[in-house]
């Protein structure tokens, strides 16, 4: 059965998998609440990959693909938002192997990929590297600090 979480700017629009919708937010936690849904909340798992919800259900991330086939040179590029809060977006623009990454209230960073799952930025004067998971929708920083790709989920066109 398939779920869908879809950016909508300020707030989510969750899709459960009987097709049962709600607009959501994360809160400061980074927990997801829908309150369509009596407040049911959603917590990502250290993987990256899952949604553990406060009922008792889950959601895994599925790609399109089977996941065998090579998924070419790593994107970094677009909207990225850190620990959950959807107030604070992050952009990163990628040429080549080379990163430049702007966030509201902290200065511009440049960075360079230096392997297919990692790179390293230097944030003022200090280097800090991030690991990319397998579906490139998540990145996890060595300082213990989380990004999710704005678009994690996208709908499906019939």
């Amino acid at each position: 059965m398939r779920a869908s979480i879809a950016d909508s700017g300020p707030y989510l629009i969750l899709t459960n998998e009987n097709g049962d919708a709600s607009t959501g937010r994360v809160d400061d936690k980074g927990k997801i609440i829908a309150p369509g849904w009596q407040n049911v909340t959603g917590t990502l798992n250290p993987t990256g990959i899952q949604i553990d919800w406060s009922n008792g259900t889950y959601w895994e991330r599925c790609d399109a693909a089977s996941g065998t086939a090579d998924p070419g040179p790593l994107d970094l590029s677009g909207k990225w938002i850190p620990q959950g809060d959807l107030s604070q977006p992050c952009t990163i623009r990628q040429r080549g192997s080379d990163l430049q990454i702007e966030c509201a209230q902290l200065p511009t960073a440049a960075g360079r990929i230096d392997s297919p799952t990692h790179f390293t930025i230097k944030w003022d004067s200090q280097n800090i590297g991030a690991t990319v998971t397998p579906d490139r929708n998540h990145i996890h920083w060595d300082d213990q600090g989380y990004w999710t790709r704005a678009t994690l989920y996208k709908s499906e066109s019939k």
